[in-house]
């Protein structure tokens, strides 16, 4: 009976300014780092780097989900906050981080995963996604926006996007 593989991710978020506009990087593969089992990037709009990197784990997970992946999970990041936090090392004091805390253990519940911290210098494929999303501008998909702003109070929506005329998303189907 063959071993089941083991699904490598990486996740990264970069903000250039703190807050500053941000950027999402997850980067998976099972065997081959040189055929990844997923890349995406984004461009997330002006926020903190702590929020992108919980961001990016957000996007890890949903795009583990949507791809069906059902195998064990072992997720690297070089966020030593949001690792100590989502391992309940630490406590999640600031408030938009308790609501990305939130939503990142929701979708926890269906990916059997661990959550380890990495240092920066191996790291290198997420970041690199994560600064191709800023500079590119690559806009996040329908579904990530759809899922954040679903769980993420409109309060703490970027200031560009929280005119009153548009509508709040219904809630994500994940849950």
């Amino acid at each position: 009976m063959p071993t089941q593989q083991t699904l490598n991710v990486f996740i990264d978020g970069a903000s250039r300014g703190n807050p500053g506009p941000a950027g999402l990087g997850a980067f998976a593969y099972t065997d081959n780092k040189e055929e990844p089992f997923f890349a995406v990037s984004y461009s997330f709009y002006r926020y903190t780097n702590n929020v992108a990197e919980y961001a990016a784990l957000v996007l890890a997970l949903q795009t583990i989900l949507q791809k069906g992946w059902k195998g064990p999970v072992h997720i690297h990041a070089d966020s030593l906050l949001v690792v100590k936090q989502m391992n309940r090392e630490y406590r999640v004091k600031d408030p938009l981080l308790i609501h990305w805390n939130q939503l990142a253990n929701k979708l926890k519940a269906f990916v059997p995963c661990v959550i380890t911290h990495i240092r920066r210098e191996y790291n290198t494929e997420a970041d690199a996604l994560a600064n191709a999303g800023l500079d590119e501008k690559i806009k996040p998909s329908e579904e990530f926006e759809k899922l954040w702003r679903g769980a993420i109070p409109r309060s703490f929506w970027p200031q560009s996007r929280t005119a009153k005329d548009s509508p709040p998303p219904k809630q994500s189907s994940l849950f």
